[in-house]
């Protein structure tokens, strides 16, 4: 793993993320990324997350943070096996101590701790071509594909002409928007998961944490249901409203392989189409790789591709059994996936 030898501020130290240094990391981050985080969010990210908490920081002779290297760790299950797969994010070194190889320590810390224990996990990242070769460079970053970004204008929707077994489906199927995720959420998933090569577990726990409880964002968790017997048929997670952008990002979907499954796609994106236009959003968005097998399920339903700036990536640190080719076979990601919260 190439790093710089660069260590001219010996007086820096890099260990593991410890109570009471959470003022410290959110004041570093206001200074880095010229934003407030709530301490409620950094709890909820970094301390409620049921897969674990891998962080390290860099502090300096006086006690202060002056660095963080973190991923987000999620469940995931790859080639059918399970293993871990963590989302690099935050990254941050005090503007005064940068090319000192600040980032560099704590690469190889986080390295040490977290990566080289789990042969078989994956870390990774979505971020812009220049954040890519820096990490690249640092320690051995590998690309995966572009981002791609699909989009319809909202209320075109429809599929072209349907025969009378697509109305009869479409008749058994209805949409509620619920507050957590329901009962036979997890029995969903297996079933769903079947359909990729490696993704994160959508299980309830997980929906749940990254939905139902971030502090800041309203998401809208909606449930497709067989009408007559209840039974839960997909779900579908939207955001009204993305960064700045006038959009409602479709940023999670549970919807495996059945009978009433593109029943399901449309009355849930029918769902989201009508609150999106409650909203005044023109426009449902949501975002794939290259592999996805979900690409004609939203073609189909007026969806056109583009690109988006961004691109996936991988550590590869060459360790036998390290995934990166899987992912780039079969790896399911969304919005969710991200750390654009």
């Amino acid at each position: 793993m190439a790093t710089p030898a660069d260590q001219s501020d010996p007086g820096v130290t890099v260990r593991e993320l410890r109570p009471g240094d959470e003022p410290g990391i959110l004041e570093l981050f206001r200074r880095t990324f010229g934003v407030e985080r709530s301490s409620a969010h950094w709890r909820w990210k970094f301390l409620d997350d049921p897969a674990g908490r891998e962080v390290v920081v860099a502090v300096d002779r006086d006690g202060r943070i002056v660095g963080q290297f973190a991923a987000l760790p999620n469940r995931g299950r790859v080639d059918g096996r399970e293993a871990p797969i963590s989302q690099l994010l935050d990254h941050m070194v005090d503007a005064s101590l940068r090319r000192h190889g600040v980032y560099a320590a704590m690469a190889r810390s986080f390295h040490e701790r977290f990566v080289a224990p789990a042969p078989l996990g994956t870390w990774y990242g979505f971020n812009l071509e220049d954040v890519h070769r820096i990490q690249r460079d640092l320690y051995g970053m590998q690309p995966l594909s572009p981002v791609e970004s699909w989009s319809r204008p909202v209320g075109t929707g429809a599929d072209a002409a349907r025969g009378a077994t697509a109305r009869l489906a479409d008749a058994l199927v209805r949409v509620e928007r619920v507050r957590r995720s329901p009962e036979g959420t997890d029995e969903l998933w297996s079933r769903a998961r079947s359909r990729y090569g490696a993704a994160i577990e959508r299980d309830a726990r997980y929906l749940d944490w990254r939905y139902a409880d971030c502090p800041d964002v309203d998401y809208a968790l909606l449930a497709a249901r067989h009408r007559a017997t209840g039974r839960l048929l997909a779900l579908l997670v939207l955001r009204v409203g993305w960064v700045h952008e006038p959009i409602a990002a479709v940023v999670d979907w549970v919807v495996p392989d059945s009978a009433l499954a593109n029943a399901a796609w449309r009355a849930l994106l029918g769902f989201a189409d009508a609150t999106a236009r409650g909203a005044g959003l023109p426009e449902l968005r949501a975002w794939l790789p290259p592999t996805s097998p979900d690409r004609d399920a939203l073609a189909r339903r007026g969806f056109v591709r583009g690109d988006s700036p961004f691109l996936t990536s991988a550590w590869d640190d060459g360790a036998a059994g390290r995934p990166v080719d899987s992912l780039r076979r079969g790896w399911h990601y969304t919005m969710g996936d991200t750390d654009i919260f």
